[in-house]
């Protein structure tokens, strides 16, 4: 499937956790959370369904014997492969990829799921969370609030950034758009990187 999204942190995994890091590694310690929480013992198998660049799956993976990740670029799958962790990966369709197998853990993070515009999308992916499922297994999907869109003051027309690192520096606008009759948002981004030509994200 050709990716309907186009984004230079997608063509360049290697920047992705330098234009968003997360030092604290947040997201991670709220996984861990849930895993203490809602299992009886630590998973010793873990499913990533649009695992993105493997950062999150490989920090997970230092105390999971088993760790899959699952991503439709194969741009991430090959930077996932080599940063040289134990974890599998391989690039699949959220809605169709089936592994043969279950796992103790199963989990979307980032923006995945929002990908999937349609009921019929969503009925496909949440299918694929539950044939790698099994009693007992958790699911963890992480949302984007789009009441806050909708309904909220959380939507803003353009969103300005910049990223200061000794290994890139850019600057991006954001423009979005909303149609409420549909429930879709679409992104352009633009990058301005020194001596580089713009590069231009789109997305919905």
């Amino acid at each position: 499937m050709e990716p309907p999204f186009r984004s230079l942190l997608y063509d360049r995994p290697d920047l992705y956790d330098l234009a968003f890091p997360d030092p604290s590694e947040t997201l991670v310690g709220m996984c861990r959370q849930a895993f203490a929480r809602h299992l009886p013992s630590l998973p010793t198998s873990l499913l990533d369904l649009g695992c993105g660049n493997g950062h999150h799956l490989e920090l997970l993976s230092t105390s999971i014997a088993e760790c899959w990740g699952v991503d439709l670029l194969e741009s991430n799958i090959a930077y996932a492969r080599s940063r040289g962790s134990s974890c599998r990966f391989q690039v699949g369709d959220m809605r169709t990829v089936r592994l043969g197998r279950s796992f103790d853990v199963v989990m979307c993070l980032g923006n995945a799921l929002s990908y999937l515009l349609t009921d019929e999308d969503l009925g496909l992916g949440v299918a694929t969370f539950g044939v790698h499922s099994r009693p007992g297994s958790l699911l963890i999907l992480d949302l984007l609030n789009a009441r806050c869109y909708l309904d909220g003051d959380g939507f803003r027309e353009r969103v300005e950034g910049r990223v200061e690192t000794p290994e890139f520096t850019a600057e991006s606008v954001a423009l979005h758009s909303l149609d409420r009759f549909t429930r879709r948002m679409k992104r352009t981004r633009t990058w301005r990187m020194p001596g580089q030509p713009d590069a231009v994200d789109t997305a919905e």
